[in-house]
């Protein structure tokens, strides 16, 4: 039977229960995730995949082997242990200024301190982020996973610096 396209799907959990079309490279992420070396950078040209390789780290991380059944990680010897999860998600809304990026990211701290039963006090999103990884920490493996592959972000940096008083 031929499944579907996965056309305006962007996360893996999506594709999977969308029953919809996933070629496997679950064989080149598992040796990144059971033989880590450290921070991994993925640079890749807009609409190539980062969001749905990130939601498939997601995932991977939240022990969720499940979704994975049919899949070369499924049979392999990894065990699917839970780790903390910070998934930063540029691309939930639009913003246009410096003071509305902050707040959009200390909401967002926010919402995966209290998905994690913690309590963030009030500061700079800076030190609430330090916290929040250091919280996290504390019952686990620290998995942070950033998104930044959004047009707004990138239009907002150019404007940013191309309209700059020289």
């Amino acid at each position: 039977m031929r499944k579907p396209l996965p056309i305006g799907a962007y996360t893996f959990r999506d594709i999977v229960e969308g029953g919809l079309l996933y070629i496997d490279k679950t064989r080149w992420i598992y040796d990144l995730v059971q033989h880590p070396k450290g921070l991994y950078f993925f640079s890749r040209p807009r609409r190539f995949g980062k969001s749905l390789l990130l939601s498939i780290f997601h995932e991977i991380f939240q022990g969720e082997k499940e979704l994975f059944r049919n899949l070369w990680i499924y049979e392999s010897n990894y065990q699917w242990p839970q780790h903390p999860v910070i998934h930063l998600d540029f691309s939930r809304e639009r913003v246009y200024t410096a003071a509305e990026l902050e707040e959009f990211i200390s909401s967002y701290l926010e919402e995966i301190a209290e998905e994690n039963g913690i309590e963030l006090a009030p500061a700079p999103y800076q030190r609430r982020f330090h916290r929040l990884i250091r919280q996290l920490a504390k019952s686990g493996k620290k998995v942070v996973i950033l998104e930044t592959a959004c047009r707004w972000l990138d239009k907002w940096q150019a404007d940013r610096w191309c309209h700059r008083p020289c």
